[in-house]
């Protein structure tokens, strides 16, 4: 039974398999493009969003920094200005309600909207930033921040149509949507292991 025994470990520290340190680099970087591949699907539609966040971002930015040019001015009347310059027709209907909004807007106004603008933006900023990296904190940003401004724009629909606002709202929901099923298929990180003798791995 002992000559069995010593004859069986005997075997098995000749059957096993011993990495040099450059066999077991080049393992591991074996695997890489098995992780890129696994990506390579999520990192399109990432960038996608990534990139739509930024426009969002710079936009309202502008807007922000826009509306602090108008401060201590008669926004209306610097807005009919440039539509008479641009030559647009003064008695459209959709620039009769804008001009008699604007009416409405004073110095107190701008610095609200110019603040609340800017605020959005550096969200915006951010979301795609974390994105355009695959952060993982980035994509729970954008799940929490753009799902809790959607009853607002689901009211806003209801309040008044328009094909612009059901396009806002489709559009942020399947970016919800396709956050949290990649959330999802992510999981947990799990420590590696290293391989069989068979060279297969287990990440």
């Amino acid at each position: 039974m002992g000559f069995a025994a010593r004859d069986s470990a005997e075997s098995s520290r000749r059957n096993a398999i011993v990495f040099s340190p450059a066999e077991h680099e080049a393992a591991i970087k074996g695997l890489v493009p098995f992780k890129k591949r696994s990506h390579s699907r999520g990192d399109g539609a990432l960038l996608v969003i990534a990139v739509f966040k930024f426009i969002k971002g710079a936009t309202l930015l502008a807007l922000a920094f826009g509306a602090l040019s108008f401060l201590h001015k008669d926004v209306a009347s610097e807005v009919e200005h440039w539509i008479d310059q641009l030559r647009i027709d003064p008695d459209n209907r959709f620039i009769g309600e804008l001009l008699s909004k604007l009416r409405l807007v004073h110095t107190k106004e701008l610095k609200e909207l110019s603040a609340l603008g800017a605020g959005y933006a550096a969200l915006f900023l951010t979301e795609g930033t974390g994105l355009l990296f695959r952060k993982r904190w980035a994509e729970w940003l954008t799940i929490v921040a753009t799902s809790s401004l959607m009853p607002f724009e689901a009211y806003e629909l209801v309040k008044e149509f328009t094909a612009v606002r059901l396009l806002a709202l489709l559009v942020n929901a399947a970016v919800v949507l396709y956050l949290i099923y990649l959330v999802r298929q992510k999981g947990p990180s799990s420590p590696r292991r290293f391989c069989d003798r068979r060279g297969s791995f287990n990440c």
